[in-house]
């Protein structure tokens, strides 16, 4: 770890990872010339996971904790043939040497802010962060290609989402910093939860670097109110199967909310209840019954939590065993 950490210091968190710490190590002021960066990473919150990024055309290795080194190449991804480098990871520490760490704050800096947007159905106004950590001009163009099924040219697209503009041509000198405008709607029938916001960049800095490819996450909910979702099969004292679904509703807002809970499963009458002015900090629970079937064994009950006013909806779905 001293060898790892001498003469270097942390100059950014990347957090286009969830539940994965990643610190970008560059060298401290004073180290020698052409000192190389790297990054340290684990797992936080599982047990194990795959970190994907590009770190640059140089030899990249994985160190352990034991001071093995393990080359790793990048992997060419989709038509395009975008590189990429994909590392297993686990709770234990292991650190990539060789990184470039200019491209990587590049990577790191470009994002979609806010990054969490609400299920009302209106156009969300959004900007698309893009920094020049580089001493020389840096100009290209930024692809939002997922959402929307654009990150294969021969996927399908899913125009549910619209994304305007897709593309965004960019032209930064040494350190500067912008924001380009974008506007983001999809459908109300969109279930709540992470997404993930790919973007794809054409980028010409110190050399023309192709194209490379980074994400984010995207929330897509209500911000202030968590909708949790389970579900059982019982059977009720006539000796009927029914498929029970458990919904827990978290106000987190500062005022009461009033709201429908909505239960749609295949070839049953839809199931609704209410309930009225959830005081803050409070927590609602509710339960919708379906009778069971054969149709239903595997197949998915859709919840809407609903808004009065038009004022939006919170979708999930879960499926039976």
């Amino acid at each position: 770890t001293i060898d790892r950490l001498s003469g270097r210091r942390v100059t950014r968190v990347l957090g286009n990872h969830p539940g994965v710490r990643a610190m970008l190590l560059e060298p401290a002021v004073g180290a020698s010339a052409g000192a190389p960066g790297a990054i340290a990473l684990w797992c936080e919150d599982q047990e194990s996971t795959t970190f994907e990024l590009y770190l640059g055309n140089t030899q990249i290795s994985r160190v352990d904790i034991f001071g093995n080194h393990t080359p790793i190449e990048p992997e060419l991804i989709s038509d395009l043939e975008i590189p990429v480098h994909r590392i297993e990871l686990t709770r234990e520490p292991v650190f990539l040497e060789g990184v470039d760490t200019t491209l990587v704050s590049f990577l790191a800096a470009l994002r979609l802010t806010p990054d969490t947007l609400a299920t009302t159905g209106d156009l969300h106004e959004t900007f698309i962060n893009i920094e020049n950590p580089w001493p020389v001009p840096i100009r290209g163009a930024v692809f939002i290609v997922e959402p929307g099924g654009y990150a294969n040219p021969d996927a399908q697209i899913d125009r549910s989402w619209r994304i305007s503009p897709r593309k965004i041509a960019f032209r930064l000198d040494p350190g500067q910093s912008r924001q380009y405008p974008v506007t983001v709607a999809f459908s109300l029938a969109e279930e709540a939860g992470p997404k993930r916001l790919v973007m794809d960049a054409e980028l010409i800095a110190e050399r023309d670097h192709g194209i490379v490819r980074t994400d984010q996450p995207l929330n897509v909910g209500f911000p202030g109110i968590d909708l949790d979702v389970s579900v059982q099969r019982a059977k009720g004292a006539d000796g009927v199967e029914f498929v029970a679904v458990d919904l827990v509703v978290t106000n987190r807002r500062a005022e009461a909310i009033s709201f429908d809970l909505v239960g749609v499963a295949p070839a049953r009458p839809r199931e609704r209840t209410t309930v009225a002015d959830l005081a803050p900090g409070e927590i609602a629970a509710r339960t919708l019954a379906f009778e069971y079937g054969p149709d239903l064994h595997d197949a998915r009950i859709a919840i809407s939590l609903v808004l009065p006013n038009d004022e939006g909806r919170l979708n999930k779905s879960i499926e039976i065993d």
